[in-house]
Formats: C-alpha cells, sequence, structure tokens
C-alpha cells in the first residue's frame, strides 16, 4: 500500500513491531533449514506455528504430496527418489547466512535528531519493509557499509538520511525507515544471495534486472534474463569482457594473454602505455595490465594500476572491480567488499557486478569458517579464479597444515584402483552390499545410508536416463585410455562426467523443491498457486560447493574441442531445453575446477582415488617449484602435512597430479 505521494505506507508494516521481528526470526531460521533433506520437514514444521506463518512452517506430509504433485505435473527427469522413497536434495556445502545480524535499533524521532550519524541495518529488514520501493542501490547503504547523516524525518516512520562518498565524489539520499537506523557503529558485513517468495536461494541473475554485463546508460532497464539464457563461452567476472571498450591498440595485449602469453602481453601493453599519453585509453590499458600482473601473480602491481585506474576517473566502474579482484587475490575481502559497494553505487542493477559481490561473499564466509576451524591459512582467489592456501603463520616440517572429513564434493577410484570401497567416499570401513538407486536391481558397496542417497545424484542418469549416452562416453574414455601414456586427463574426465550430471540432478531437484513449496496451500486464498522458479544452475554450483568455476583462460584448443564432443556424446539423450540449460561451456567449466582442485591419495586400505573436498585442493600444483607439503589419507581423513619449513605468508604446494598418480 502506498501512500498519494509514492511512499510506502509504513503504518501497516510497523504495526506490532514486535511481531516483525519475530517473523524476521522465521526466516532466518527456515532459510537455515533449505538445503536439508526432505525427512526434516516435520522438524521444520515443529519450530514454528502454522496457524500464524502458513506455508513458512510446511508439514511434512504436506511437502511430500506437493513433491509427488509436481513430479506428475512436470515429469520425474531428474527427480529420482532415493533409497527411503524421499526426493533427496543434498545439503549445502556451507550456509552463507550471516549469524551477527543487528536488530533493529527501533528509534524514535527524539532519539534521531538532524545531523546525527547513523548506520542502516540489515538490507532484508529494510527491503521487508520498503517493499515495492526497494532498489537495489540501497545495497551499498545497508549492512553498516556506509554512515550517513539524518536530514529530516518525513513522516512518522520514514527518515531522510544524507550519504557522502569521498572516493566517488558524490552526495546522496535516501527515505529509510526510522526503526532501521542506528546511531552505534555496525560492522560492515555480507548478506546471502536474495531469496525467493518461499524461502529458497535465488540467483542474482534472476533477482537483478538487465542481462548480465549490461553496462549501457539504460543499464536495469529491460527484460529480466536468467544466467542459463545468456551464453557466454568465455567470462572474466571483473573484467567485464562481455562489453569492452574499444581500443584497438589493446588487442594485441589481449590476443597475447588469451593465447597465455603472459610475458609477451606485459611487454606489448607497457609500449602502448608509452606511447599514448592520452587519458581517454590510459585507463583502459591500465586494466588490463592490471590482469596481465594477476596472471603473473604480481598483486601489488595489479592493485596499483586499479587505483591508479580510479584515480583517473573516479566514476569508472572497472577501476573499482579491477581494484576488488586485486584484493581478492591478496585474501583481503573485507577491502574488495569496499570497492565492489563503490561500483554498487555507480551500476546497482548491473547482473555483473551483483555476481561479483556474491563471489566475494562467498570467499569470506569460506574464510570465516577456516578461521574458526583455526587453521592458520588465508584464501585468495587466483588468476584463474582457483581458490589458494597461503599461510598466515610459520611452519615446521610435519606439522598438520589442514584437514578435511570424508563428505567430499566428490571422489572417484582410480582406474587403477582394485581395492574394495565405498563407490561414493571411497571408504572401506563398514562397507555393505546395497541396491543402487535405479530401475533396475543393480548392487554396489555403500558404507553408510547417506553414501547411497548421494549417489541418487549421478546412478540414476548414468544406468537409466541416459544410459546410452554415458555408456557411449565412457567408451570413448576407454579408447582414449587404450592407446595414451598420460591417464590423467581421462581420470579427469571421468570425474566431470560425474559431476556434471550431480549438477543437473541438484538442479533439477531444487527446481522441484521450489515448485512443490508453491502448491502447498496458503492461508491467503488469493495466494498465486505457483510461483515463478528462481533457482538456477548457479545455485546449484554454490549448492554443492562448486564455485567460483573455475576459468578456462588457457586451455589448449584440442582440450577444449575433446572435452565438447565427450559432453556432446554423452547428452544426447538430453531434450534440446535441456542442452541449452546444461551446455558443453558448463562441462568445459566443470572441467577446468575438477584440474585445478583434485587430489590424489592412497589410503592405508591401498584405496587409489581422486578426491575434491570443500577446500582441500586449494593447494598450488607448479611443476616449477619445490612441493612444501604432501596429501594423505587415514581413516576417511584427508590431511595436508607440511614436508619442510614454510614461513609466513608462503603458498602451499604439492606435487603435480601427474608424478604423484601410478
Amino acid at each position: 500500500m502506498s501512500s498519494m505521494i509514492g511512499r510506502p505506507n509504513m503504518d501497516e508494516e510497523l504495526d506490532g513491531e514486535e511481531e516483525n521481528l519475530a517473523m524476521l526470526d522465521v526466516e532466518q531460521q527456515g532459510a537455515v533449514d533449505d538445503g536439508d533433506d526432505v525427512e526434516d520437514s516435520n522438524d521444520l514444521a515443529a519450530s514454528g506455528g502454522s496457524d500464524d506463518w502458513g506455508d513458512l512452517t510446511i508439514r511434512g506430509e504436506q511437502l511430500n504430496v506437493a513433491l509427488q504433485s509436481v513430479v506428475q505435473k512436470f515429469g520425474s527427469s531428474g527427480v529420482d527418489e532415493s533409497a527411503n522413497g524421499m526426493l533427496f536434495v543434498p545439503e549445502p556445502v556451507m550456509s552463507l547466512l550471516n549469524d551477527s545480524r543487528p536488530q533493529m535499533p527501533l528509534l524514535s524521532q527524539a532519539q534521531l535528531p538532524f545531523g546525527m550519524k547513523v548506520w542502516v541495518t540489515d538490507e532484508d529488514d529494510v527491503k521487508m519493509l520498503l517493499k515495492d520501493n526497494w532498489d537495489g542501490v540501497l545495497k551499498a547503504v545497508c549492512n553498516g557499509r556506509a554512515v550517513g547523516k539524518v536530514l529530516r524525518h518525513s513522516t512518522d516512520d520514514l527518515a531522510v538520511v544524507l550519504f557522502e562518498s569521498d572516493t566517488l565524489a558524490i552526495k546522496y539520499t535516501f527515505t529509510l525507515p526510522r526503526v532501521c537506523l542506528s546511531v552505534e557503529l555496525i560492522e560492515a558485513y555480507d548478506s546471502p544471495k536474495t531469496r525467493g517468495n518461499n524461502g529458497n536461494t535465488a540467483s542474482s541473475f534472476a533477482q537483478s534486472v538487465g542481462g548480465v554485463g549490461n553496462l549501457g546508460p539504460r543499464a536495469g532497464r529491460g527484460t529480466a534474463k536468467t544466467k542459463e539464457e545468456v551464453n557466454i563461452l568465455h567470462q572474466n567476472y571483473e573484467t567485464m569482457a562481455s562489453f569492452p571498450v574499444k581500443c584497438p591498440s589493446s588487442e594485441t595485449a589481449w590476443a597475447l594473454l588469451a593465447k597465455g602469453k603472459l610475458a609477451e602481453a606485459l611487454a606489448d601493453i607497457n609500449r602502448v602505455i608509452e606511447e599514448d599519453i592520452t587519458a581517454e585509453f590510459r585507463k583502459e590499458h591500465l586494466c588490463i595490465r592490471s590482469t596481465i600482473y594477476l596472471f603473473l601473480s604480481e598483486w601489488g602491481l595489479a592493485l596499483k594500476d586499479a587505483l591508479d585506474v580510479i584515480a583517473i576517473n573516479t566514476s569508472w566502474v572497472k577501476g573499482y572491480l579491477r581494484a576488488a579482484r586485486a584484493y581478492k587475490a591478496q585474501g583481503k575481502y573485507t577491502l574488495a567488499s569496499l570497492m565492489i559497494n563503490h561500483s554498487l553505487l555507480l551500476l546497482p542493477h548491473s547482473n555483473e557486478i551483483l555476481e561479483v559481490s556474491s563471489m566475494n561473499n562467498f570467499l569470506k564466509t569460506q574464510q570465516e569458517l577456516l578461521d574458526k576451524a583455526l587453521f592458520f591459512l588465508s584464501i585468495r582467489l587466483n588468476a584463474q579464479y582457483l581458490k589458494r592456501f597461503f599461510t598466515k603463520r610459520g611452519f615446521q616440517e610435519g606439522e598438520l597444515l589442514y584437514s578435511e572429513q570424508s563428505d567430499w564434493i566428490i571422489a572417484m577410484p582410480s582406474m587403477f584402483n582394485t581395492a574394495d570401497c565405498c563407490c561414493v567416499c571411497l571408504s572401506a570401513n563398514n562397507l555393505q552390499t546395497m541396491n543402487l538407486p535405479t530401475k533396475d536391481i543393480q548392487q554396489g558397496l555403500f558404507c553408510s545410508i547417506a553414501c547411497l542417497q548421494r549417489s541418487s545424484l549421478f546412478f540414476p542418469k548414468e544406468r537409466d536416463d541416459y544410459e546410452v549416452g554415458y555408456r557411449s562416453a565412457m567408451s570413448l574414455v576407454q579408447a582414449k585410455a587404450a592407446s595414451s601414456m598420460n591417464m590423467l586427463p581421462l581420470e579427469l574426465a571421468r570425474m566431470t562426467m560425474r559431476l556434471f550430471f550431480m549438477v543437473c540432478s541438484t538442479h533439477e531437484r531444487l527446481v522441484a523443491q521450489e515448485r512443490a513449496a508453491s502448491c502447498v496451500p496458503a492461508i491467503d486464498p488469493n495466494a498465486p498457486k505457483m510461483v515463478e522458479v528462481t533457482v538456477t544452475v548457479d545455485d546449484a554450483l554454490v549448492h554443492l560447493g562448486i564455485y567460483p568455476l573455475a576459468s578456462t583462460t588457457g586451455m589448449e584448443t584440442k582440450t577444449r574441442d575433446d572435452l565438447i564432443v565427450l559432453c556432446n556424446v554423452m547428452c544426447q539423450g538430453f531434450e534440446p531445453k535441456t542442452k541449452l540449460m546444461y551446455t558443453p561451456q558448463l562441462f568445459v567449466r566443470l572441467f577446468a575446477f575438477i584440474s585445478g582442485y583434485a587430489l590424489y591419495a592412497e589410503s592405508e586400505t591401498h584405496i587409489k582415488g581422486y578426491y575434491v573436498g570443500k577446500l582441500s585442493g586449494a593447494v598450488a600444483r607448479d611443476p616449477e617449484r619445490t612441493p612444501n607439503c604432501e596429501v594423505s589419507i587415514r581413516e576417511g581423513v584427508l590431511r595436508l602435512t607440511a614436508t619442510c619449513e614454510i614461513l609466513k605468508d608462503d603458498p602451499l604446494i604439492v606435487a603435480p597430479l601427474s608424478t604423484t598418480q601410478h
């Protein structure tokens, strides 16, 4: 309901402020449980009153009936049932919810006089209160990201606040709910991705308007596009390569960079910078050189060039994004957030910037979890968008650097493995022969029901839905293996095939779960029975921990072509619309991800396998540098152990896979 002057009627929104606060607690609790198995719906229902919140607390039997309805209406492709007859959705690798979300201050007008410094609390609270009057640019001031001054109180419930950015040299005012203004400092923090109407995490690509990288004068206007509808063969998030500035003098440097010829690219761009002293393209040249320095691991020089770009033009978005990229390469995610915040003020509706912000939030959360576990390591994002460990203190030879339990993203036995093991986690403990979650009666070794359930993400597709294509693709891999002396690419290709099906299944099941939740009758009879699906493939990647995807810059053309052929053979049974969603380009990016994170280890029971964990693969594999740590797996725990003295701020380096796999 809006007032006659176009502002929201806050009387209705703030009537009963305690009830609003209670609702926020219920929403936060529901968000934490989104990734849980459907079996946990009864526990979720018990956590709140269905009379008060309707379908926010869904009974288990209601959701099961709704799931069956969705399967009948939309088909069962990808909506396979696990061993207990329930739809299995894996738990998310980690929660992105901030557990230190501040309470709404609920201050009166008298407590917020003219000129009082204020900080804005959680953006979800502001969004809930403003509803249709919410705009993406408000993200730049919420969550304690900026300090402002009260100008006046426009109504009993709204206040006009003045903000000023010294960096951008601009002043701007927002009308904000008074109850969300705090006179006490709020340490800036990031929020999880925007959530849809049904509580599921929605991709920023679906929530924001405009196409990917819409940087023109009409940015933020037009038809919304999801990530799947935009075919991008190559994407460097912060460089905004989809819409480059026309700068012919830098084309040679870009081409050399794409081929991996870093020294030649740096020499060429240095020559261009020396010859072209005009400011028109200098900032673009510096952005390119900053990117080249990232690939050369010269993060300080990359940051210097980015800051020089900002000095040349404080209102040019690319400078701030290049600086954010350099800060992420140094593991300084708070400073990266500050730079991203500046760019959001300039282009609040750019999907590309929102994706950069989500990525930074994801990495920052992983670093916080690492710190809580008392591992003295920092996560840094290299030029290929691969996470890498750096030490925060010195370590002695034999000292434990990092350990991880057996809940891997994916694990597969080597072609040369002969020992019995669980076909999901490769454990040798408590092995039992169980029926696979397939239509035909087939059996396999599992160590737990949890592993049996997780196998439903890939076995039904490998052996039922797309068996012909999968067997044909495996025949290609085996034929290549028979004539190849280098088995490593083939081992990684096998893992990529399975991970590809896991992404497909997870995405399909998250969509089915969202549709099922929308099918549950709401208290309001006028509420829509089916909401628009907002879950994207990108959300499935985040859910599984495959985020961000690695860049394919520098990948050999033949390798890329072979992977595309392999994917097309494997997916020959896909429907046309499915092929548009799960593309060969996604397959190639998953291969780059596997190649960047997979670790080889042989357990104490002689099980030879490859593992991709939540963070254990964040180690460099530099054949030109001496390894300083080794990988081992004992009793289902993967360990990184120092093999020599390691100094502070040193990268963790293991031997390349090609020299460890036999």
